[in-house]
């Protein structure tokens, strides 16, 4: 079975439910997430420590010290790479666009780089393992990331209501907008405003040169693509107050997120690590095999019977499953997360 460096730089066994390895998992998700605190309490707290008969703890010889002290600055090299991955993310997060450009272009400049871009798509398959493959939702490709933070940061200049992160009771963007009107056009600009305004003319030439780095993508699906987006993003320059207007969608929190999330996936693809966590990927390529064995009405022997599976099902199948075969239900996550073990 093939082993793999996992974000943390420890090595692992892809499919295996060793305590090592859940371990592995559960360390692996909080990096990937960029939960660095959480990812540095936990593996300081779960460090494995020998201990005597007498309760001390066993000292580690020269050759397990120097392999010790190895692992500790491995940790303590991936921590620092999460909090800067961390940092990027609550950059994109609270809007400040062009200081996460200069952070990635610091710390982790092959992402922005288009001149080592290989892809040619929007989406790639991408090899987590020796045994499966994922197909990332989102592109690694620098072109598209560049466009796509370029994108964001043309949204935040074109933005008159100020959307803080994070978000607090007495920070309520509606408190701020103007009265909702019932007709969009009363949001639109008027002969009387002014649209010449320095303010307006450089929001006009970033547009501009949007569409411009577009038309330069080698793809014709991806230009199209982001032609037909551009034509959404540019049309917020007409209104006096686009968070009053048809496409207030990309003002919203969630497209940070979004940007956000694709960067991180870049970034950990750029130091040779999977976009998604295994964890993540475990859950749902377990979704996908339940859904399928559902789907064809499958019935699995108690024997055979996955450990989970005798959490969701009703107590009366459960009785009932016990002489008999059972069709796999279709894995609920949220109901699943829910259930009380």
């Amino acid at each position: 079975m093939t082993s793999t460096d996992n974000a943390l730089g420890e090595r692992v066994l892809p499919l295996e439910s060793a305590p090592h390895h859940l371990h592995s998992l559960v360390l692996e998700y909080l990096s990937h997430k960029c939960y660095s605190k959480t990812a540095q309490a936990f593996a300081q707290d779960t460090a494995v420590k020998h201990i005597d008969a007498d309760g001390d703890e066993i000292m580690h010889s020269a050759h397990t010290s120097i392999e010790a002290d190895t692992k500790d600055v491995r940790l303590e090299q991936s921590l620092k790479s999460i909090q800067m991955r961390e940092e990027v993310r609550n950059k994109i997060l609270s809007g400040q666009v062009e200081e996460a450009i200069h952070l990635i272009e610091q710390h982790f400049p092959s992402v922005l780089d288009t001149s080592n871009s290989t892809d040619t798509s929007l989406y790639q398959a991408r090899t987590v393992s020796g045994k499966v493959e994922y197909v990332a939702t989102t592109s690694v490709n620098p072109a598209h990331i560049t466009l796509n933070l370029r994108i964001l940061a043309f949204i935040e200049a074109c933005r008159t209501v100020p959307l803080v992160y994070p978000p607090s009771p007495s920070s309520t963007s509606d408190a701020v907008l103007p009265p909702l009107s019932s007709n969009p056009q009363d949001y639109l600009f008027s002969s009387t405003d002014d649209v010449d305004s320095p303010h307006q003319e450089a929001l006009l030439k970033r547009g501009q040169k949007l569409y411009a780095y577009a038309h330069m993508l080698p793809n014709p699906d991806d230009r199209a693509e982001y032609m037909e987006e551009l034509g959404h993003v540019g049309s917020l320059l007409i209104y006096k107050v686009p968070e009053r207007s048809p496409e207030a969608r990309y003002l919203s929190q969630e497209r940070r997120e979004a940007t956000a999330d694709q960067v991180n996936a870049a970034i950990l693809h750029s130091c040779g690590s999977p976009p998604v966590s295994r964890l993540e990927l475990y859950t749902r390529y377990t979704m996908a095999l339940t859904d399928k064995l559902y789907e064809n009405r499958v019935k699995v022997p108690s024997s055979s019977r996955p450990p989970w599976l005798r959490l969701i099902l009703p107590d009366v199948e459960e009785s009932k499953a016990k002489q008999e075969t059972t069709v796999v239900p279709s894995l609920d996550l949220k109901t699943f997360l829910d259930v009380k073990t």
